[in-house]
């Protein structure tokens, strides 16, 4: 359901080859800036469980901030590089964990454009598995 003022997202939908039921077990990643890449770099990649991006989102940000201080910058110029290096996490956080999942053997099966990731899992199977579509009329 659109509400007012709502925006349309893109979702990509990847499939692990490997796995006996990949349908029920399809990822669906947003396109887009990410709000938690920006905020909690290192965690959010952790809590998709790659762990290089983790590890280099725990490095780079406090390497920029100790760089900085190492080359005598002023500390308004290191709040500044350390804010560039969350929007580059931010706007690529996305495509590095598709990126990450796709270098693990899996497959971006589909793309489905919806308002929210529920009705793009809801057309995601429609078109997939249409003998689970629900029957009009039945409640």
């Amino acid at each position: 359901m659109a509400f007012f003022g709502s925006r349309m997202r893109i979702y990509s939908v990847l499939l692990n080859p490997e796995e006996k039921n990949s349908l029920e077990q399809a990822h669906f990643i947003p396109e887009g800036f990410c709000w938690y890449a920006f905020l909690f770099s290192g965690f959010w990649a952790g809590s998709h469980q790659a762990w290089k991006l983790a590890a280099l989102c725990f490095l780079c940000v406090p390497f920029g901030e100790v760089m900085g201080y190492a080359f005598g910058f002023h500390p308004m110029s290191i709040i500044i590089i350390n804010l560039g290096l969350r929007m580059l996490l931010g706007m690529m956080g996305y495509d590095w964990l598709r990126q990450y999942y796709q270098n693990k053997g899996w497959i971006v099966s589909d793309v489905i454009v919806a308002y929210s990731e529920l009705e793009a899992m809801h057309r995601y199977y429609d078109r997939h598995m249409p003998s689970f579509a629900p029957i009009a009329g039945r409640v």
